[in-house]
């Protein structure tokens, strides 16, 4: 196990070793023995992560979800959407989800999706996201994604290099726990 205090792990794993890597809600699984692996894997403590390869390829697996994808040197993975369960009521402006640990306002200017629609979120708490407007949904108890905002304008694709080290040093960056597992083998072993 790797305990990683500021959430970054670089890596660079030989021709032939089979890796695997837990971070937040994702197992990634080295894909192939004729090549290394090396990169790089963000994580923070609101569970937002970013894996991008220079060499290799990894097999991702969203525990929370069974959804698979692969990680190439073309293909990063970029999960920057927070997930949750909280309470709302029925016309209110908050959502609260005593699980979790956020900073105050760390997602001011984000949204908030609810069964299937989005909201901006105007301020937070440590506990409470509280939003633009109104609920429309019923009183009850509802899975949530906070994530960025949708933007009709086009913009340019990310730089992945950037994009990790922003998501180190944003809001929420706390001690975050990587577990990687690297199978080796004995002498004795054929």
């Amino acid at each position: 196990m790797i305990a990683a205090t500021n959430g970054l792990l670089r890596f660079n794993f030989k021709k032939g070793e089979a890796v695997k890597i837990e971070a937040g809600h994702y197992r990634f699984t080295s894909v192939g023995n004729g090549t290394a692996h090396v990169g790089e894997l963000g994580l923070n403590q609101s569970g937002q992560i970013a894996m991008s390869l220079k060499e290799g390829v990894f097999s991702a697996v969203d525990l929370s979800k069974g959804e698979r994808s692969e990680v190439t040197p073309g293909s990063p993975l970029v999960a920057l959407d927070i997930t949750g369960r909280g309470n709302l009521t029925k016309a209110g402006k908050t959502i609260t989800d005593a699980t979790k640990t956020w900073k105050v306002d760390e997602h001011k200017g984000n949204c908030v999706v609810v069964n299937g629609v989005e909201y901006e979120i105007e301020s937070n708490t440590a506990t409470t996201l509280t939003i633009k407007g109104g609920w429309k949904v019923e009183t009850a108890t509802y899975d949530y994604t906070i994530k960025d905002c949708v933007k009709v304008a086009a913009a340019k694709p990310p730089d992945h290099r950037r994009l990790i080290a922003a998501l180190i040093a944003g809001g929420g960056v706390g001690t975050g726990i990587l577990i990687y597992e690297k199978k080796v083998k004995s002498k004795n072993q054929r």
